[in-house]
């Protein structure tokens, strides 16, 4: 597996989802990665708001790459992706409370 935007990992997850269960959206993924603590939203000196991976982030396989033109993107590795699918059901639960 290689390394996957959000966009492709709500596929990846919605693919594994039980038939007839709500389909996971990107900007709920972002809530939920902020709530956990993987990501956080940070403010560069021209106050442009963008998020980073955290060091729990890190440890599950979610990283920071940089573009080519230098802003930053949140890839998933397939550690991080085998973390999602497995915790599929757990997560996809979790995000209506958000």
């Amino acid at each position: 597996m290689a390394d996957v935007k959000i966009t492709e990992l709500a596929k990846i997850m919605n693919n594994d989802l039980a038939e007839g269960k709500k389909l996971i959206k990107v900007n709920q993924l972002h809530k939920w990665l902020k709530a956990k603590g993987y990501v956080e939203n940070k403010k560069d000196k021209n106050g442009k708001t963008y998020k980073r991976v955290t060091a729990e982030g890190k440890t599950i396989g979610i990283k920071n790459v940089k573009k080519e033109y230098g802003d930053y993107t949140i890839m998933f590795a397939k550690k991080a992706q085998k973390y999602f699918v497995e915790n599929l059901e757990d997560i996809h639960n979790q995000l209506d409370e958000l």
